[in-house]
């Protein structure tokens, strides 16, 4: 894919609206069973059996995005989409004449470090549009899913599952 990033931005966010309207439903769904042994996530409300991939994990305590495919607790065919964006980032390489420009510095960014901060939810959602669209062969929809790590439930995590 050989877009600039404005042009790879604007249809990054077309396409993630798009797939957040039409899979509104389960988008919006808690009541999930994940099967982990299977890679299935069944959506209870409506009795559908999807499977599933990880994409990463959002710590909203830090701001920071983790990339599936650093989180040891994973197992190896839950990564697959993750790893695949990852060599997406790999493969944007300067050659001995050209240096990366600014917007080829980003999307690398974006896609190789395992684990960066995102200011605000603009961002995270930018983040997540981009995966979206680089890899939007590969699945329907991003469902996210909450993990509170205190009573309070002042302190979470957001797991973010890529569903096909």
């Amino acid at each position: 894919m050989d877009l600039d990033l404005s042009t790879l931005i604007n249809n990054a966010l077309i396409y993630y609206d798009k797939q957040n309207i039409e899979y509104d439903e389960y988008i919006k769904s808690n009541n999930i069973t994940v099967e982990r042994e299977t890679n299935k996530i069944i959506f209870n409300d409506n009795s559908k059996e999807l499977k599933y991939e990880f994409l990463g994990i959002f710590d909203n305590t830090t701001n920071i995005w983790i990339w599936a495919w650093l989180v040891p607790e994973f197992m190896f065919n839950e990564t697959n989409i993750s790893r695949k964006l990852l060599n997406y980032g790999l493969k944007i390489s300067p050659t001995p004449i050209n240096k990366l420009d600014n917007e080829q510095l980003y999307l690398k960014t974006q896609m190789v470090n395992s684990r960066f901060l995102l200011y605000d939810q603009f961002q995270l959602d930018l983040h997540l549009a981009i995966s979206s669209y680089l890899a939007k062969d590969s699945f329907k929809f991003i469902y996210s899913k909450r993990k509170y790590l205190n009573k309070e439930k002042s302190k979470y995590i957001t797991v973010y599952y890529l569903i096909f």
